[in-house]
């Protein structure tokens, strides 16, 4: 509850910074999606010690790194 309004105000402020950055809303949203899927396996094999390194896993990390190389240099 302490951190709800302060880190609701961070989440509006850098979502509209990555939105004029990207000069898209589509783009700064499948950038964040991208960000979050690699960021869920490591999160998973750290907590819950879940290998990330399945091939169904390591193919949608691979597709999600493609989805940032496309968003920040196209």
């Amino acid at each position: 509850m302490i951190f709800a309004i302060p880190s609701a105000f961070c989440f509006y402020y850098a979502w509209t910074f990555a939105v004029q950055e990207f000069d898209s809303l589509w783009s700064a949203r499948l950038f964040s999606f991208a960000l979050s899927y690699i960021t869920f396996p490591i999160l998973t094999w750290f907590y819950m010690d879940e290998s990330p390194f399945k091939l169904k896993t390591l193919i949608c990390i691979m597709l999600s790194f493609l989805i940032i190389l496309v968003q920040v240099v196209i």
